[in-house]
């Protein structure tokens, strides 16, 4: 895991209600990235992810699409530990 990252990503824009995390998971599967995605009480949803430092830059680049009927405006990312993580992408109801 030596060429792996992990991220904090929040997603800004119309991205609930329309099948985002979803969506995300479907990206994550794609690309080979483990974590959750769950929305938040303020509209955005929060990405914990991790991956190979090449595939995880392209599902950011795919969630700026993000899902017919999203209005992805910004994305913010943080560089966190690799440590506790996931083994499988799961998205996180409440």
């Amino acid at each position: 895991m030596a060429d792996w990252m992990r991220k904090q990503i929040r997603v800004v824009g119309h991205v609930q209600g329309v099948g985002f995390r979803y969506f995300t998971k479907q990206q994550a599967n794609h690309y080979g990235i483990v974590g959750s995605v769950r929305n938040l009480p303020n509209g955005d949803v929060e990405i914990d992810a991790a991956g190979p430092i090449e595939d995880l830059r392209l599902f950011v680049e795919g969630l700026q699409k993000g899902p017919s009927g999203a209005r992805v405006q910004e994305i913010f990312e943080q560089v966190l530990p690799l440590q506790n993580l996931s083994e499988v992408f799961y998205i996180q109801h409440f």
